[in-house]
């Protein structure tokens, strides 16, 4: 859907990810095609290209960052019959999506660790994204929503992947690492409705420390 015909109403260009290679051919029902003369290719804002052999009919063209650039074709010339064909393309190189995950609780040096039984919020920082997929190792779930969460059973350490992917299907990936720890998550004791300026000592059971612990501006 991101492919548009330079030909169409409003000449729009066709889209390319960054860094990505394509191809671009004469089009085989195209009557004399080359006559005596190879075809001549121009192209602009792309990193690299080559003319492939054996008879040029062919371009293939790896494009660098975010911009614009163009495929030109000419053939016919010297020794030919009929006139000389042109045809060219633009082409917008769209920027790439940026795959970025925050969690709660927060990761230290790359790594979130909870207990088991305990489950991970993971927020969705990407950037130039519109699909995201998120993939858990140590049950091979997956899920397509924004942001997820995930509720692990198992001690162990596992790899969470998200892809981002943009309409183009442009698309980044990055990973976290969980630690599952061999003891439970902590339950709060004492915990009920308290009357006004009470005072009430909250216990955390089932020892998986470090405990960090949160009170709201209201108590």
């Amino acid at each position: 859907p991101c492919n548009f015909d330079s030909s169409a109403i409003g000449n729009q260009c066709e889209k390319v990810c960054p860094n990505t290679t394509v191809t671009y051919s004469i089009d085989q029902s195209s009557p004399n095609p080359g006559g005596s003369q190879p075809p001549k290719w121009t192209v602009n804002g792309a990193a690299s290209y080559i003319v492939n052999p054996p008879f040029g009919r062919s371009v293939t063209v790896t494009w660098g960052g975010p911009g614009t650039g163009s495929v030109q074709v000419q053939t016919g010339g010297i020794g030919t019959t009929g006139c000389i064909g042109e045809d060219a393309v633009c082409v917008t190189i769209i920027a790439q999506p940026n795959a970025q995950i925050a969690a709660t609780p927060a990761p230290s040096g790359g790594v979130v660790q909870v207990c088991k039984g305990q489950t991970v919020y993971f927020q969705n920082q990407s950037t130039g994204a519109d699909f995201y997929e998120w993939s858990f190792s140590d049950d091979a779930s997956s899920s397509p929503s924004a942001d997820a969460k995930h509720t692990y059973q198992t001690p162990g350490t596992y790899t969470v992947t998200l892809v981002a992917r943009s309409a183009c299907l442009c698309a980044d990936t990055t990973t976290l690492q969980v630690q599952v720890l061999d003891a439970q998550s902590p339950a709060l004791d004492c915990v009920g409705t308290i009357c006004p300026g009470e005072t009430v000592t909250y216990t955390a059971s089932n020892g998986c420390a470090p405990f960090t612990w949160s009170v709201s501006s209201n108590g």
